[in-house]
This record gives C-alpha cells, sequence and structure tokens, in this order.
C-alpha cells in the first residue's frame, strides 16, 4: 500500500514538472517568437517590408486586456477542488492548466489581401497606394506591429521623417521584444539626423509577466491541493515557490504597465518651438526638428508640457505633435 502511495506521488511530481517545463519555454516563445531576420542587413536603401507570416507572427495579442483571458485563472482552483474532494483524478487537475493556458497561443487573426496588395505597390515603387493598401489593413485587423513597421517604411520613403518614426514607436509600444523594428527606429533617427531621443519602452511586454501570473498561481493551486493530498514537506516548499514567483511576476507585470502607460511624442512638422510657458507669446527655449521624440508630462489647452531627450521642459503646441 505504501509502496502504491509512493509511486502514485512520484508519477503526479513528474507530470507537474513536465506541464511546467511545457509551459515556462514553449508557451512564451510560441506567442511571441524571436525575430525571423537575425541576418537583416539594416540600410535605408534595403529595408523590406514584413510579410503576411511575420506580421501574424508578431501579433498584438493584448492578451492582458482580453477580459476572456482572465477565464484562465479558473484552472487551479478547479484542480484545488479536484485534488480535495475527488483524489482520483489528479490527471485532470494537470490536463485543465495544460489545455486552457495552451489556447492562448491560438488567438490570432490577420487578413492578408492588403498586406500583399501593400507588398506588391512598395516593391513596385508606387509608395502612395502601398501606404494605403496597409491603412485598410489595420483597419480590417486592428493594431498590429508588422502593420505600422510596413507603414513607417512607406512614410519614410515619402519624406515624412516624423510620422515613420512615430509608426515605429507605435509597433515596439506593442512588440517591445522586437530587436528589428527597435534597429531600424535608431537607423531611421540616425539618417533624419536625430540626437538624444528618448528610448522607446518598456522591452518587456507586459504579456509575457502576465502569462507567466497565469502559470504560477494556477501551479500554486495544484501544489496547494497536492499538501493538502500527499501532506509532504517538499511539496509546501514547492508552494512557497510557486506563490514567490506568482509575486514576482505581477510586480513585474505592474512595472512595465506604468512604462507602457507613458506617452511619449514625436514631432511631425518640419519645426516646432519649445516655450517657457503655454501661451503664444512666450519666449521660446529652444526649436524642435521633424522627429525629435519627446515625454508628454502634462496639458494645458492646446499646449503640451514636454521634457526632451536632453531634460530640458517646456511646453509645445499640440498640434505639431503625435502621441504614442
Amino acid at each position: 500500500m505504501e509502496k502504491t502511495y509512493r509511486n502514485g506521488y512520484r508519477g503526479t511530481r513528474r507530470r507537474l514538472v513536465a506541464a511546467f517545463i511545457f509551459l515556462f519555454f514553449y508557451l512564451p516563445v510560441s506567442i511571441y517568437p524571436a525575430d525571423t531576420q537575425e541576418s537583416f542587413e539594416y540600410n535605408t536603401d534595403k529595408l523590406s517590408l514584413m510579410d503576411g507570416a511575420e506580421i501574424e507572427s508578431w501579433r498584438n495579442t493584448r492578451i492582458h486586456q482580453t477580459l476572456f483571458s482572465y477565464l484562465f485563472f479558473i484552472p487551479g482552483p478547479c484542480a484545488l477542488l479536484i485534488l480535495l474532494f475527488n483524489k482520483r483524478n489528479k490527471k485532470l487537475s494537470v490536463l485543465l492548466l495544460f489545455l486552457f493556458i495552451s489556447l492562448l497561443g491560438k488567438l490570432t487573426y490577420c487578413n492578408r489581401e492588403y498586406i500583399e496588395k501593400g507588398l506588391g505597390y512598395y516593391y513596385s515603387g508606387s509608395i502612395k497606394n502601398a501606404l494605403t493598401a496597409f491603412q485598410m489593413s489595420e483597419e480590417i485587423s486592428g493594431n498590429r506591429p508588422g502593420i505600422s513597421y510596413n507603414m513607417a517604411l512607406c512614410y519614410y520613403k515619402l519624406g515624412k521623417c516624423g510620422i515613420a518614426i512615430s509608426e515605429l514607436f507605435k509597433a515596439i509600444k506593442m512588440a517591445p521584444m522586437n530587436n528589428r523594428i527597435r534597429r531600424v527606429l535608431k537607423l531611421i533617427e540616425e539618417k533624419c539626423n536625430l540626437t538624444s531621443q528618448i528610448s522607446p519602452r518598456p522591452y518587456l511586454n507586459p504579456d509575457i509577466s502576465f502569462i507567466f501570473i497565469l502559470i504560477f498561481f494556477n501551479l500554486s493551486c495544484i501544489v496547494l491541493g497536492l499538501v493538502f493530498t500527499f501532506r509532504k514537506g517538499q511539496l509546501v516548499i514547492l508552494f512557497i515557490f510557486c506563490v514567490l514567483c506568482t509575486l514576482g511576476s505581477l510586480s513585474t507585470y505592474i512595472f512595465t504597465q506604468l512604462q507602457l502607460n507613458e506617452q511619449i511624442g514625436i514631432i511631425t512638422v518640419s519645426s516646432a518651438m519649445l516655450k517657457k510657458i503655454p501661451l503664444s507669446t512666450s519666449k521660446t527655449w529652444v526649436t524642435l526638428k521633424e522627429g525629435a521624440s519627446l515625454k508628454v508630462l502634462g496639458k494645458a489647452k492646446e499646449y503640451l508640457l514636454v521634457k526632451t531627450g536632453r531634460g530640458i521642459k517646456g511646453w509645445i503646441k499640440e498640434s505639431s505633435v503625435r502621441v504614442i
């Protein structure tokens, strides 16, 4: 009897370890894959657009902003109840967590028709038509980092440096972990002779920390059920570890959310005057060129209180800035 009990405990522990490895390594990679073109040549004359497959792989799922995602907190408590009141169905507890959270990787939709049209127009030299096609794709599919990236290159080709940079900031805000977009942003800023720019943040997508909150919360519930079922000291330690990981993931999520809520403004006119006070008759601190990035701190009437990359604070007309 004792031998059967011990074998059952070891089997459950192995299944938990296997589930943890799958969720820890496979799930974030499946939702946010690595850059697909690490050997890409970064030259403004040779920059290529993202095709439909790349755009779909870097989708803006916004898991943490979807009400449906919060249903994935349910499997852990369900598994806890199963372990407490129906000890024969321990396998079901792991299976519930496995199936529910794995569904997160399936949330995707991307309209490729207008993307393909845009690619054709762009490489044939019809940049305005390409831009229109990508704008139509964005209206249908919603905001996606790949579409914003393609639109940015179109704006850059049309000589609209400010709007191009703002689209890249927008793309980075949706896909902070995409190094390709960050490198292209830096390249365009250099080509436009822009210095002391505001760095786009955060680097970590809040969806990642949200997913780990889901994983460790559900694991905490399952391990707590196992603690009451098997009453083993090792399981108590594992439970404490899962709780600490849950709290750590929650702290990271809050931090990235605070960074994400910071507003960045991009100058979209040929030049804009930074003033001491929000009045047209006020003295001008400095004149900012198109494409300059600013941290937005506040607003008064038609003026924005901003801070430049050099640390200079002042007021600038809202109509000359695109806020991301």
